[in-house]
């Protein structure tokens, strides 16, 4: 079984354009939100190198996440990340909380490689 993704994350009170742009440039954080599970809103931000070494691993676009903040812990699939067109920086991330009671609808693509059985 592989190891849990972790993302240690601070909350975050400032909300809005400008103020997600202020994390971004003059802290170094990447503004983010998590939602669902029938719980409030949850407000973060996400120390930039941590999400780019995070997001390397392709587990972490389809694999349950935890995002640690403060003593509070929250398990999490990523819903959208949003990333700068130009410069490839992540811009804003959407996590969705998840439960054992959670029903999550996935889409994947399947490709089915078939050789032909040849006998001699």
């Amino acid at each position: 079984m592989t190891d849990q993704i972790i993302l240690n994350a601070d909350s975050r009170e400032r909300t809005g354009t400008n103020k997600a742009r202020e994390i971004r440039n003059i802290d170094g954080m990447v503004p983010a939100i998590v939602y669902g599970d029938e719980k409030e809103t949850l407000n973060i931000k996400l120390k930039l190198n941590e999400l780019t070494k995070a997001s390397e691993n392709e587990l972490f676009y389809t694999q349950v996440l935890l995002i640690k903040t403060g003593d509070n812990e929250e398990k999490v699939v990523l819903k959208e990340l949003q990333r700068d067109p130009a410069k490839g920086k992540f811009l804003h991330a959407d996590f969705q909380r998840v439960s054992r009671k959670t029903k999550l609808k996935v889409i994947f693509l399947l490709t089915l490689l078939m050789k032909r059985n040849v006998w001699t």
